[in-house]
């Protein structure tokens, strides 16, 4: 072979096909997409949620404020088979967003005390929403929540705890309201066994976090009340979200004293408005009332009211009963303990002096200071404890019940009024009811036989009108009158004789004519020779003329 047949051959050898290329670039394309790929996925999340209703692998996304950061890459169930585990791949640069305070919850159609939400995922179907936290401690692993989030993202507020009996009933996310506008929200409900109370953890927003001080207080308010008082009776209508969840108000002072707290701090919710304002008199002074008469509608809470003004509180009622007696040894009063709490009318701000109340109230007790019970209210059968000055009443001065002074006790309205339908009664009883109810019984009798012989003249009486010889005696006379006239005719009319029979028939004529207005009496009446004619119609009132 000639070098010119070798050379040509290794040549051919040596050349490459560009067909070769596109496959080394399509691999190569391949490799920077996975590299590209890899390096924008973020952290891997697992999420722990009781069932995975509407969550799809491949398909249910991930967002955080309506942006998407993530997906659902698998779904399975727990290996002891008690609940749904879930894997989520995040985004890169999703990892500051994963912390112990970040939240989790599926978005989905919801009916709740704030209104129907989620009603966009009816269409395009659920998703994961994930709230950031600031905290510093990183964290892959969360627990999805049932229910959203109170506060949102990035929200300033003020944190604290309401404790409450077990017989307060408040849902997570129920309101806080001031005059009216929501400044916070439940967050939590939690029962402590070991003590019975019920913990509310309260998000208050800013910039209402200021109206929280050390006087502030809180209460159970009712989407719907009503009330009774001596005005009649009002009804408060609230908001539809507090009458659906219920809610709690908040109250400050008008004087706006106190301190700011700080965070976690504790407040007891009361049942109403006026429970929180008695637990507010935190100064008092302590009495006990020896009650002689009824108790019933006195109860723990009832006013003490001094001339209608509210002056203090009934704390306990039937306390210390086996308690010595300080007037006699076999006294059955019913000792009733009452705090009067002078800041009722001094500010339940202010300091009290009460050493100087005490004085004052003892000397206010020697000059005839007395204490009954009455009625507030007939409808509810509440009662409260009155106190009011009495002149001439007996010196008591000292007068004590197991460390306790006394203010004297006297019958109340309700009492007198006891005893005197009591005495009435006796009264009653003592009445021969018999004998007057057999007198009356017989002039019953005999005022029916009275109406049964009027009766019977007014009859014959009728009869006797209704004859027709008696129709006609008027036309019978007036025919003799004509008679005897034309008799008299012809008399000298100068005669003696004439005269006198002039004279009667004058007198006949004038009798015919009495007669006749009795006889239509007769007739439209028959009994009115016995009873008054018939009253007549009263007359109509008709206004002045101008």
């Amino acid at each position: 072979m000639t070098d010119t047949g070798e050379r040509a051959i290794r040549r051919r050898q040596l050349r490459i096909s560009p067909l070769w290329l596109l496959p080394l670039v399509a691999a190569a394309l391949g490799a920077w997409i996975a590299y590209d790929h890899l390096a924008g996925l973020g952290p891997t999340v697992t999420l722990s949620m009781p069932e995975a209703e509407g969550i799809k692998a491949g398909k249910t996304l991930v967002k955080t404020r309506n942006v998407e950061i993530g997906q659902v890459k698998d779904v399975r169930l727990s290996d002891d088979l008690d609940h749904t585990v879930v894997e989520a791949q995040l985004r890169q640069g999703a990892e500051r967003m994963l912390n112990e305070d970040t939240k989790f919850w599926v978005v989905k159609p919801r009916v709740g005390s704030r209104g129907i939400t989620g009603l966009d995922t009816a269409l395009s179907g659920v998703y994961i929403a994930l709230q950031p936290g600031d905290a510093s401690e990183p964290r892959r692993r969360f627990e999805v929540l049932e229910n959203p989030p109170v506060t949102g993202l990035g929200d300033g507020g003020l944190r604290i705890t309401l404790l409450s009996g077990p017989e307060m009933s408040l849902s997570e996310g129920a309101p806080v309201t001031y005059h009216g506008k929501t400044v916070g929200r439940v967050t939590s409900v939690q029962l402590d066994t070991s003590t019975g109370q019920v913990e509310h953890g309260v998000f208050i927003e800013a910039p209402y976090t200021d109206l929280v001080t050390e006087q502030s207080h809180f209460w159970s308010s009712a989407g719907f009340s009503v009330s009774y008082t001596a005005d009649g009776f009002s009804a408060d209508v609230q908001s539809l979200e507090t009458l659906l969840g219920g809610g709690i108000t908040l109250g400050v002072p008008e004087t706006g004293a106190g301190e700011p707290v700080d965070a976690d701090h504790r407040f007891r919710v009361y049942r109403s408005q006026a429970a929180a304002r008695d637990a507010a008199m935190d100064q008092y002074l302590e009495y006990v009332i020896l009650l002689e008469e009824s108790v019933q509608g006195v109860n723990e809470g009832s006013p003490v009211r001094y001339r209608g003004v509210r002056i203090g509180t009934v704390d306990t009622v039937a306390w210390r009963f086996e308690g010595p007696r300080p007037d006699a040894e076999g006294s059955l009063a019913v000792p009733v303990l009452v705090r009067i709490e002078p800041q009722r009318l001094t500010g339940a701000t202010e300091m009290t002096d009460l050493d100087a109340w005490r004085e004052r109230i003892s000397g206010l007790i020697d000059e005839g200071l007395r204490a009954s019970v009455r009625s507030e209210s007939l409808i509810t059968g509440a009662s409260y404890v009155a106190l009011d000055m009495r002149t001439g009443a007996d010196s008591v001065a000292g007068t004590s019940y197991v460390e306790r002074p006394v203010i004297p006790a006297i019958s109340g309205r309700m009492g007198r009024l006891q005893d005197q339908t009591g005495q009435l009664l006796e009264k009653l009883n003592k009445l021969e009811i018999q004998s007057v109810l057999t007198s009356v019984e017989g002039t019953a009798e005999s005022f029916e036989a009275t109406s049964r012989s009027v009766e019977r003249t007014a009859t014959s009486i009728q009869g006797l009108l209704d004859d027709s010889a008696t129709r006609e005696l008027p036309r019978q006379m007036d025919e003799t009158l004509g008679e005897l006239r034309r008799t008299l005719e012809g008399f000298n009319k100068d005669s003696q004789l004439y005269q006198q029979f002039h004279g009667v028939l004058g007198q006949m004529e004038s009798v015919m004519q009495d007669l006749q207005p009795l006889v239509r009496t007769l007739r439209e009446q028959p009994n009115a020779l016995i009873f008054d004619q018939k009253d007549v119609e009263d007359p109509e009132p008709r206004a002045p003329q101008q």
